[in-house]
């Protein structure tokens, strides 16, 4: 289920960057409130930011 909802959101990734509550929504396919929305779009882009971070700091090691 979750690999679904995963393919969907990038099928989907250009609407997910322009409107990510109205995306998000539509992936689920529920009304999620908009501050649980939020909550989970913070905590996307920490994670993602984390990662990135831990990439460029791996890449900074070779050189």
């Amino acid at each position: 289920m979750f690999t679904d909802y995963a393919l969907k959101a990038i099928s989907d990734a250009s609407k997910i960057f322009n409107d990510p509550m109205k995306a998000i929504k539509a992936i689920f396919g529920i009304d999620i409130p908009d501050e649980q929305i939020k909550s989970l779009i913070e905590g996307v882009k920490a994670k993602v930011l984390n990662r990135a971070d831990n990439l460029l700091n791996s890449i900074k090691k070779l050189f």
